[in-house]
């Protein structure tokens, strides 16, 4: 395997995401009733602290528009979907949720988990360790164990979640940008709530 690019760095797409599923949950903070305010903070909080943290602690950077790296998120986006929905098909996996449309907050989330589980965890570890896979295999059991309020201990789907996240965390560090990580996310999410 080839070592990945030296920065981690989030591109146009990233950048666009990030600032849309925080405004969108700012406003949900704001309008929703008290009861949905839980996993609305919960997921803003993921969203704020990954990126302040990832920026603090793992030397995150924004970078501006360029075609490769559209290309690059366009491609590790459709190479996480592919695989996800297949582990995914391994364990079926459920997700109801009720504060907004399912299908929105879905993408929401995937894009506030990318940032906290990826663009933090993922980089942190790397920057510590400068080990590749232990990166990956430390932030996926992360999130694995954080979907354990969601789903249980059913460890065939958290074995199902530490595999999507092994995939994600491997293109995150691969391209140094969170940008294919958090498409890729997003897609499943939407797509597996239609």
């Amino acid at each position: 395997m080839t070592q990945p690019k030296q920065r981690f760095t989030v591109g146009l797409f990233g950048t666009l995401a990030i600032a849309a599923a925080l405004l969108i949950f700012l406003w949900l903070l704001t309008f929703q009733a008290p009861e949905t305010l839980a996993a609305l903070t919960t997921a803003s909080f993921f969203l704020i602290g990954g990126l302040s943290l990832g920026y603090i602690m793992a030397g995150v950077q924004f970078e501006p528009f360029s075609m490769t790296r559209l290309v690059e998120t366009i491609l590790s986006a459709l190479l996480n979907v592919v695989v996800i929905f297949y582990i995914n098909s391994l364990v079926p996996l459920r997700f109801e949720f009720t504060v907004i449309d399912p299908q929105l907050f879905a993408v929401l989330v995937g894009v506030a988990e990318e940032c906290f589980f990826r663009l933090f965890l993922c980089g942190w570890f790397y920057r510590f360790t400068k080990n590749f896979f232990i990166a990956i295999g430390a932030s996926a059991a992360i999130w694995a164990g954080y979907h354990i309020a969601r789903y249980g201990g059913n460890m065939n789907i958290l074995v199902v979640i530490f595999m999507a996240g092994c995939i994600l965390g491997g293109t995150f560090l691969y391209t140094r940008s969170p940008d294919g990580s958090v498409l890729g996310h997003a897609v499943v999410n939407y797509i597996a709530l239609a």
